[in-house]
């Protein structure tokens, strides 16, 4: 009996074959605002920033379902972000539904690619201005349902084909908590002697004595005397040298080659008066 009465509840209610869509868009002074709503219910889209900048939804009328859930800041990265703005839109076939949503600030920020991405979906937006809404129902390859600029936005376009609600997004992973001072990891610091420079020596006050001269040396240099007979006798002195021995008398080699003489002369004298 209760099944019965569930197939003729669900035989009797109406099938739905359309979906209201409905954006909200405000500046910064203006609400602060993107949100999406499929049949009266939030669509929930999460991004950096709080959303800031360009908020877009695509829709797939084939399979009926939400297919992306994107935030551009082009607001902070104008070049990164409408690189991927354009390249997201350009890469959807003919068909696919974008709903689009600006918070806060963004739209002064497009380029040339974001904006002509943007007219494939049936926008006629040349731009816009600082922390100003905007807000589009469109279509990739037609005409768009319905687009709004200014202050804050609301408009409402009816898709021709029913939209499942797509499921809330997982929850973002928190940060973790503050590691206890205790067991924080201890940095090492080096001692103090390895972080200051040692403070120059004074110079030094007491008095530094002359170089020391070489000390002079003290030679024996010969003399010779040579008596009336013709004997040779010599006898030797100390006297201070100064580094050239030849200017203080005669060595000791010349003295021998001296006596050498000397004695060859008077043998000879002796054997001619023999």
């Amino acid at each position: 009996m209760q099944l019965k009465c569930r197939l003729e509840n669900k035989l009797s209610q109406p099938e739905v074959t359309s979906t209201a869509a409905r954006v909200v868009s405000a500046g910064w002074g203006d609400g602060n605002i993107a949100d999406f709503f499929l049949n009266g219910r939030k669509i929930d889209i999460r991004g950096e920033a709080g959303r800031r900048g360009l908020n877009v939804v695509t829709i797939d009328p084939d399979t009926q379902q939400v297919m992306s859930r994107k935030t551009y800041d082009v607001w902070a990265d104008p070049q990164t972000e409408n690189t991927r703005l354009a390249a997201d839109i350009n890469s959807l076939p003919d068909g696919r539904v974008i709903l689009v949503a600006c918070k806060d600030s963004g739209m002064e920020n497009l380029d040339a690619r974001a904006i002509s991405a943007l007219w494939s979906a049936g926008a006629s937006v040349p731009g816009g201005k600082e922390r100003e809404g905007y807000a589009l129902i469109g279509i990739k390859g037609s005409e768009a349902l319905a687009e709004q600029q200014g202050g804050r936005v609301e408009i409402e376009g009816q898709l021709p084909f029913f939209v499942r609600h797509p499921p809330p997004l997982p929850p973002s992973s928190p940060s973790p908590p503050p590691m206890p001072a205790a067991a924080q990891p201890r940095q090492f610091s080096p001692p103090t002697w390895a972080k200051e420079p040692a403070a120059p020596k004074p110079p030094s006050t007491f008095p530094t004595a002359p170089p020391t001269a070489e000390p002079a040396q003290k030679v024996r240099v010969p003399k010779l005397q040579v008596d009336p007979q013709g004997g040779v006798t010599y006898q030797d002195e100390m006297v201070e040298r100064d580094g050239k021995p030849e200017e203080q008398g005669q060595s000791w080699q010349e003295v021998v080659l001296m006596l050498d003489k000397l004695q060859a002369k008077i043998k000879a004298k002796r054997l001619a008066g023999a």
